[in-house]
């Protein structure tokens, strides 16, 4: 159908959005009118990305170049498709987070919005914001984008600044997933021969170790995160001991919660049995053994099986200078 106004994408502008600015720019009042305006059968997310490209590029008529200016790349997408993880964990589909500072340069929701560990804009350094100030969660489709149900406008919600290191996982997180030309984090140097969606699937389940509360295991997400301060603090503290395990993983380990130590510990190292994680691996064998001098080791089945793990897991993996 032909439309009296088409705006062009932003880079890394979530498809909703783009879609959300079209139905507003020509006066449709029902989001439902996005299957008409692409005549869809099903709704767009239910599309493969090639699909959704094809869609855009024959409704629209949009050129190839303003349409790629939307999607992940192809390796992004692979990479979350081949991993079951991050597929559960990855992206946020019917809600979505927003950083005000951004809206307030551009209205539009940017596609590194919809990855769960996404705490902090990496450009503002305020905390994302879930929800407006009614409560109400901020949908990722809307005809009046930006705006709650209950009419208060996303820009002017309420900023919390955090003050965190200049390589953080977010920009970590941005530099991966957006695939940024300007990646100087420490993490993917240091990572940098290790498959992305182990090093993140990794960060993931060290937080949960993190989690004390278990107010809801990420490994079981589908949806945003309960607690968003908690999560930052997880994965930036985890991010932190990523960099440098030797000198940080010992008083993590110390840290965590003995009902959980055991069981998803030992979880935890069946899974660096299939990751290279060499250097992490090192440090935990130091870790396991200072604990097992010190007698602290109630469980000796358990400390076998760690040690056995572990030896398995460095004697099979090529040596990585650092």
């Amino acid at each position: 159908m032909r439309l009296l106004s088409l705006p062009y994408p932003h880079l890394h502008e979530t498809i909703k959005s783009y879609l959300s600015r079209i139905l507003k720019e020509n006066n449709y009042q029902n989001i439902s009118m996005i299957h008409y305006v692409l005549n869809l059968t099903k709704n767009i997310e239910d599309y493969t990305m090639n699909e959704q490209q094809e869609i855009f590029k024959q409704t629209l008529s949009l050129p190839i170049d303003q349409i790629r200016r939307m999607f992940y790349s192809e390796e992004t997408f692979s990479m979350v498709k081949k991993n079951e993880f991050l597929k559960q964990i990855a992206f946020l589909n019917k809600k979505i987070k927003v950083c005000p500072e951004c809206l307030e340069d551009k209205m539009y929701y940017r596609n590194i919005w919809r990855f769960v560990g996404y705490t902090t804009c990496h450009l503002h350094h305020y905390l994302m914001v879930s929800e407006c100030e009614c409560g109400r969660e901020i949908e990722s489709v809307s005809v009046n984008l930006g705006i709650c149900k209950c009419r208060r406008d996303l820009r002017d919600a309420k900023r919390m600044y955090i003050e965190q290191k200049e390589d953080n996982h977010n920009l970590y997180f941005y530099s991966i997933l957006m695939n940024s030309k300007n990646d100087d984090t420490a993490l993917s140097s240091y990572l940098n021969p290790f498959s992305v969606d182990a090093v993140i699937e990794l960060m993931f389940k060290l937080a949960n170790l993190l989690d004390e509360r278990k107010i809801k295991k990420l490994s079981r997400y589908q949806g945003h995160a309960e607690d968003i301060i908690l999560l930052h603090r997880h994965l930036e503290e985890v991010y932190e001991i990523l960099i440098d395990p030797s000198q940080n993983i010992c008083a993590f380990f110390e840290k965590l919660n003995q009902d959980v130590f055991y069981e998803e510990l030992l979880e935890l190292y069946s899974d660096l049995n299939r990751e290279p994680f060499m250097k992490i691996s090192r440090a935990m064998k130091s870790y396991i053994q200072k604990r097992k001098a010190q007698g602290n080791f109630h469980n000796a089945h358990f400390q076998e099986e760690i040690e056995d793990i572990l030896l398995n897991a460095i004697s099979h993996k090529k040596e990585i200078e650092f």
